[in-house]
């Protein structure tokens, strides 16, 4: 389905650019763990693809944005930059519109990436289980790992 939506941006000869993205991924059962779907709290679901194309005119236009989002591109993001970023891609603004967010600017940050909304897990200083990679809080400074094989 992208690729015809791509080819359908590419025939039109516009200024064009597309910006995809799950909104959460899928749990697929796995030997060690019968889980799937979502709402699991796993890593599966966490880390979400992202597609942005652009035409050549869109590079031709906005070459400071695609040098902002290669800049960006292999680094940790996550979907609350999406709406600062569409505004930057399509070129628009506001009183408080906040560029940090935003991939198309240089002055886009890291934020840190919380998940598991009852648990406010930092992402990326947590922990997995074993069984189906559920996220876990970050070891504590006592070092109690009671919740390992959660």
């Amino acid at each position: 389905m992208l690729a015809e939506v791509i080819d359908t941006l590419k025939a039109s000869g516009a200024v064009t650019a597309l910006w995809f993205e799950s909104d959460h991924g899928e749990l697929i059962p796995t030997p060690t763990c019968d889980k799937e779907g979502h709402g699991v709290g796993t890593v599966p679901e966490y880390q979400i693809p992202a597609l942005f194309w652009y035409s050549d005119s869109y590079a031709a236009h906005f070459p400071f944005r695609v040098a902002s989002l290669r800049t960006h591109a292999g680094k940790r993001t996550l979907s609350a930059d999406t709406f600062e970023s569409l505004v930057d891609m399509a070129g628009v603004t506001f009183p408080t519109h906040d560029e940090s967010w935003s991939l198309f600017s240089p002055k886009w940050r890291y934020h840190t990436r919380w998940v598991a909304q009852t648990r406010h897990i930092d992402f990326d200083t947590a922990r997995f289980d074993k069984t189906c990679e559920r996220v876990l809080p970050g070891h504590a400074a006592n070092g109690d790992d009671d919740d390992d094989d959660e």
